[in-house]
């Protein structure tokens, strides 16, 4: 319990850290917590409608938010961080997948325009990042602009 309490506590202090944006980013949502799953969200846009979603597990929060532009129109932004395969954790990517997949189907069915965000925890080329791209009909901004290095690429051993 002693190091729950003190990561918590370090999260708590990223986010009063961040403080002194407050002032430049008027609209944000904080969630810190100790599971490495907890999120925080600052914009300058004004943020019209907000929820805290647990799609698949009670102790991974996603958001669902609308957005509105500075021409006055609303986006949906779904920011999801579903949980990686780890080894010795979790050996498949079930969980990962279906909460890519829902918010793909969530995505689709949305009549407003809408962005997918976060660290997805899968590649360009998967099978479930296929299968989100035919459900939700959404462009992957990964995709058809070149080869980019995802390490230093002047480091020979990378």
């Amino acid at each position: 319990m002693i190091l729950t309490w003190s990561f918590l506590l370090k999260l708590i202090r990223l986010v009063d850290a961040l403080t002194p944006v407050h002032d430049i980013y008027r609209h944000r949502i904080l969630l810190p917590l100790d599971n490495t799953y907890g999120l925080a969200l600052y914009s300058k846009l004004p943020l019209k409608r907000q929820e805290i979603k647990y799609l698949i597990s009670k102790e991974i929060p996603s958001l669902e938010i609308d957005v509105e532009l500075r021409n006055g129109k609303p986006v949906t932004i779904y920011a999801i961080h579903p949980t990686p395969p780890v080894p010795g954790e979790s050996l498949n990517s079930t969980e990962r997948d279906a909460e890519i997949l829902i918010v793909g189907k969530k995505s689709k069915e949305n009549p407003r325009p809408s962005l997918v965000i976060g660290d997805l925890n899968d590649v360009a080329w998967s099978y479930t990042t296929s299968l989100f791209l035919k459900i939700s009909e959404m462009a992957d901004p990964r995709r058809g602009r070149g080869f980019y290095s995802t390490f230093h690429a002047k480091y020979p051993f990378f």
